[in-house]
């Protein structure tokens, strides 16, 4: 058996290999498709996946940020679990808001992070998320808002189309939005 770490130790950052079938697992193995690719970083990452996947990495990364999301959603923003609903037309709607205010925040901590970039920890990872960093952001406009009006008109000229753009995805193709 070979460890993977020693089947990819000559993959440099940002090259991809694919290494077909793969006998996978310590006991009760299973012959199994694997991709591996070299973060820029240098990080390895290895994905297991039916044949029938043309682009796992692909597809893993947008699955990543899904998670990213549902992470944000749960347990390091906006606390859905507390909310202990359990009727679905309620979850589904606040699913909804707090997914719109997701991306508000997420495209706040960017705006943010490009004017100050977010500080990184001695392990080489980022003190906070860029969802964090716009989530703070916002939460610090809201609480100094008569201060700060200024940095709210430009902050918010920069995501009104986010805002727009999923008002109007929740409401569908054949509802007419009223301003």
């Amino acid at each position: 058996m070979v460890k993977i770490n020693q089947l990819l130790h000559s993959l440099k950052a940002g090259e991809t290999a694919c290494l077909g079938k793969r006998k996978v697992g310590k006991t009760d193995a299973t012959w199994q498709c694997v991709t591996a690719t070299r973060s820029a970083k240098g990080e390895l990452l290895v994905v297991i996946y039916p044949e029938y996947l043309t682009n796992p990495i692909t597809i893993y990364t947008r699955r990543w940020d899904i998670e990213t999301m549902f992470k944000a959603l749960k347990s390091s923003g906006f606390n859905l679990e507390d909310t202990h609903l359990t009727d679905y037309d309620r979850i589904q709607t606040l699913l909804c808001v707090t997914a719109i205010a997701f991306c508000v925040a997420y495209k706040t901590g960017e705006i943010t992070v490009k004017a100050k970039p977010l500080l990184i920890k001695s392990h080489g990872k980022p003190a906070r998320s860029t969802f964090r960093a716009g989530l703070d952001t916002l939460r610090n406009l809201i609480v100094n808002i008569a201060t700060k009006s200024q940095n709210i008109k430009c902050l918010f000229s920069n995501i009104h189309s986010i805002i727009l753009g999923g008002i109007y995805a929740l409401a569908g193709p054949d509802k007419k939005i009223v301003r």
